[in-house]
C-alpha cells in the first residue's frame, strides 16, 4: 500500500548571509547550537539543535532543516524567519506494509 502525506518543510536562502549574521552576533558553530537548543527548552520542544546542523547550514552543505529549528535560528541571530528561511509544503509518498511475491 503505497500512502501520500504532506511535509512542511524550511530551507535556507543564504548559506553566505547565515555564515555572516553567526559572525555579526559573535556565535561559533557550537554557541549558536546550544543557544538554539536553549531557545527550543523555554518552549518546552525536546528538539536538540544539533551542531552538525549548524555547521552545514553555515557552509552550503546542507539547505533544509526541521521548522522548530529554523525559528529557534533566526530568534537566536535576531532575525525574522522569513528573512532566512523559505518555507514549503512537499508530499512525500512511501510504500507501507509488506509486498508479497506474485
Amino acid at each position: 500500500m503505497v500512502v501520500i502525506e504532506g511535509r512542511f518543510d524550511v530551507k535556507l536562502r543564504s548559506a553566505e548571509l547565515f555564515a555572516q549574521l553567526m559572525e555579526h552576533n559573535g556565535f561559533t558553530v557550537r554557541g549558536l547550537a546550544d543557544a538554539a537548543t536553549a531557545e527550543l527548552r523555554k518552549s518546552k520542544s525536546r528538539e536538540v539543535v544539533k551542531r552538525g546542523t549548524v555547521g552545514n547550514l553555515r557552509s552550503g552543505y546542507r539547505g533544509t532543516c526541521k521548522p522548530e529549528t529554523a525559528k529557534a535560528l533566526a530568534k537566536c541571530l535576531g532575525m525574522p524567519v522569513a528573512a532566512l528561511f523559505d518555507s514549503r509544503m512537499s508530499n512525500v509518498q512511501r510504500e507501507v506494509g509488506r509486498q508479497q511475491a506474485a
